[in-house]
């Protein structure tokens, strides 16, 4: 690892005695005319109390000023960021004198600090597209008239490594173009390698759309004009095509029977407060039947339950309940409805 490079600039250092001199950080305006000497560094560690960082090589100056240093693979997170002080002296050498002879100048010592940071890798995933066949809920509630599913949408879920994926949590984000295929906003999360998601459709057909990215929580490290590690996966494009099956017409009524007093000269109507909503969960749009009228018993003896009514009991598409009983009459029908949805066969 080349990290930055130092740059003598005291071109006489080939006299003996004189000290040769660099900047660190250098300064890149500065430029080394090493024609006449031989140059050469010592680096050692200061005594601060912080663990010097696991380096496998270095840290040390080259010849031309590189500072060089090999990384060691870290095995405990606490290890990712170690800061540690080093001291540099330059020695210069006459030309063809080997460093070490007393012919040779050291300089005055220069400090840096190396602080090693373990690079995080970007977590991966697969998408898979599905085609999924919705059916209707055996029991449609409030919450809808098909039930919450759960799909595998990816594959191939890991943080980046095996170390990472026992030390990082992930997270799922998505933009979705369709939300109108789903009851609640659709949740993703990550279940050892799997990706899945749990939804529950609207009841509408089409294809949804996800964006996908997934996220990490470890740390990236921010260099001079740059950025080490990444905690984010590339986005990929995961469609699900809902193939909502129509489900069947279905209602009940919010109560068993209706006392209704009539009188014995006009007709007299249901009360609104009694017919409005007395169907409910309601599921289809087309018109509620009356299948029978069967007489349970009248005044007259009479087996004809259309006398007790001026005409015939009606529920309306929106739930309501409307009838009149004849003025004079007196008896139990029972009332059977059906509801009906033309659009299917």
């Amino acid at each position: 690892l080349a990290v930055r490079r130092a740059l003598p600039i005291n071109a006489q250092a080939c006299t003996t005695g004189v000290q040769p001199s660099w900047l660190w950080p250098p300064d890149p305006a500065l430029v080394l005319d090493a024609s006449c000497f031989n140059m050469d560094f010592a680096v050692n560690a200061l005594p601060t109390g912080i663990p010097a960082p696991p380096l496998t090589a270095g840290p040390a100056f080259n010849r031309g000023g590189d500072l060089l240093a090999a990384p060691g693979y870290y095995t405990q997170p606490a290890q990712m960021l170690r800061p540690t002080i080093y001291r540099a002296a330059a020695v210069a050498c006459p030309e063809g004198v080997p460093v070490g002879s007393s012919n040779c100048t050291a300089g005055v010592d220069r400090l840096f600090m190396l602080q090693v940071a373990a690079v995080n890798s970007a977590p991966v995933f697969t998408g898979r597209d599905k085609v999924v066949v919705v059916e209707p809920s055996a029991n449609p509630g409030p919450a809808g008239l098909y039930d919450e599913l759960t799909l595998t949408f990816a594959t191939g879920v890991s943080a980046g490594r095996p170390l990472e994926d026992l030390t990082q949590n992930l997270t799922f984000s998505y933009l979705l173009d369709r939300p109108d295929l789903f009851e609640t906003d659709p949740v993703m999360y990550p279940n050892a390698s799997l990706g899945l998601i749990r939804l529950r459709p609207s009841g509408l057909t089409g294809t949804a759309t996800f964006t996908v990215s997934l996220t990490d929580n470890g740390r990236t490290v921010q260099q001079v004009g740059f950025q080490v590690g990444a905690d984010a996966s590339a986005t990929q494009t995961v469609r699900l095509l809902l193939w909502a099956v129509p489900p069947a017409p279905y209602f009940r009524f919010a109560r068993d029977s209706i006392v209704l007093y009539a009188s014995y000269d006009q007709p007299i109507s249901l009360p609104s407060s009694i017919g409005e909503g007395f169907a409910t969960s309601i599921v289809g749009s087309g018109p509620f039947v009356l299948t029978s009228m069967q007489a349970i018993s009248t005044a007259e003896g009479s087996s004809d339950p259309t006398r007790l009514f001026t005409s015939q009991p009606v529920v309306y598409p929106n739930g309501t309940l409307a009838l009149t009983a004849a003025a004079g009459a007196r008896g139990s029908v029972l009332l059977t409805f059906a509801h009906v949805d033309p659009a299917l066969p």
